[in-house]
């Protein structure tokens, strides 16, 4: 009988078996080892950054429109642009920059609820206020036009100035300020009528532009006998011949 200590000693000796490593084809990469190129890398981070700038721009700029009445100081002490003012607005931009003028260009409208608020609120505040009918997307009326270069030469100042959204109509009353008021060349003056302020030449509101643009081809002269005499001219036929409409 072999005694249990024999029995073990006479076993075979288990050998060890290194396991093979892996190679490394057979493990999977979770990372990887390639580059970007630099200047994609470049373009990347300068196309997020632009796109950045055009969301906190478009921002500022519906927030200006939206939530500050469009408002724009044209000249101080003299000329305010804005959009429609409810009529406590209206009273407290009065009161603070001093306005004696307020001059809608949406023409008298009695039956709208703006309209009589806007004329109690400028008689509560001591402000004189003037209609001229304006349409930012047909040419202006001849006599309305001259009206509005009346007032524009002979209104209190300070004016403020105003339609619905205070972009096309006021920014061709802002033009035409800074042209006879200012006396400023017709390519600085026509920045009344400008993107910031909501204005857009491709738009609806093209007539607004186009306006001005007639008075450069035809020279700029003197406005107030150019608008009574060649343009007063060209507005009739053009309705007679239905290229436009009042």
């Amino acid at each position: 009988m072999v005694s249990g200590f024999t029995c073990a000693a006479m076993r075979r000796p288990r050998l060890f078996r290194p396991r093979p490593f892996l190679s490394i084809e057979t493990v999977p990469m979770k990372f990887s080892f390639q580059q970007s190129h630099p200047v994609k890398t470049f373009f990347k981070r300068l196309i997020l950054a632009l796109l950045a700038v055009v969301l906190i721009l478009g921002a500022i700029w519906g927030v200006r429109l939206l939530g500050f009445q469009n408002f724009g100081v044209v000249h101080q002490g003299e000329f305010y642009r804005s959009s429609q003012m409810n009529g406590e607005q209206l009273q407290e931009t009065i009161a603070e920059y001093g306005i004696k003028t307020v001059l809608n260009l949406r023409g008298p409208n009695p039956n709208q609820a703006w309209y009589p608020e806007e004329l109690a609120a400028s008689q509560a505040a001591g402000a004189e206020h003037v209609d001229v009918l304006l349409s930012a997307t047909h040419f202006p009326r001849p006599d309305e036009m001259l009206k509005l270069l009346g007032v524009l030469d002979h209104a209190p100042r300070p004016i403020l100035v105003h339609c619905v959204s205070g972009a096309d109509r006021t920014g061709l009353a802002v033009s035409l300020y800074r042209l006879t008021q200012r006396h400023e060349p017709l390519e600085q003056a026509k920045e009344g009528l400008t993107f910031w302020f909501g204005h857009l030449w491709f738009a609806q509101a093209w007539p607004m532009g186009r306006f001005l643009e007639m008075y450069d081809q035809a020279g700029r002269p003197p406005i107030v006998p150019w608008v009574d005499g060649p343009y007063r001219m060209w507005y009739a036929q053009a309705l007679t011949q239905g290229e436009i409409d009042e």
